[in-house]
């Protein structure tokens, strides 16, 4: 959704959703993300999920320079799926990231992940406009200690 709006002429009302259309990504290497990102606090880490050869696998982009509330890495541009840690602080898009997630792929930030709930929040993004999806959109299930920070979003798909 770009903006709200009224729609008249006989145009029909549409529910935005999001569909990842392969496999989704096995949820323990959510779990291995997680851990990644402890053993790199305090500061923030990048991952990036690419569908190559019908298999998903999972880089730390080359070249990351990390501080403990700022991220740079090298983009090849294969990702499907861009997660990046907050580590000690809660998950949330910020305005830098707004500025740089203007691709059309999925955007996740991992928060919290030195506490006992650390917390997950996916976004689908299409050249700068965001729909928040619930995390079982593209992963197969948010693993314990993990939560999903929008998992009571409810999709039109999943009706």
């Amino acid at each position: 959704p770009i903006a709200p709006a009224m729609l008249h002429g006989g145009l029909a009302n549409v529910t935005p959703y999001a569909r990842l259309k392969v496999e989704r990504v096995p949820s323990s290497w959510l779990l291995s993300v997680l851990q990644s990102a402890v053993k790199k606090l305090p500061n923030e880490a990048m991952y990036q999920f690419i569908f190559d050869k019908n298999k998903w696998r999972c880089v730390a982009p080359k070249n990351q320079t990390a501080t403990p509330s700022s991220l740079d890495f090298e983009d090849t541009g294969e990702a499907v799926i861009d997660l990046h840690s907050h580590a000690h602080h809660d998950p949330f898009f910020s305005d830098t990231d707004d500025g740089d997630e203007k691709g059309l792929r999925f955007y996740c930030v991992i928060g919290n992940v030195d506490t006992d709930h650390p917390t997950l929040i996916v976004r689908v993004g299409v050249y700068g406009h965001y729909l928040d999806v619930p995390a079982t959109t593209i992963f197969e299930k948010v693993p314990a200690p993990l939560k999903d920070g929008y998992g009571t979003l409810e999709l039109e798909s999943e009706k």
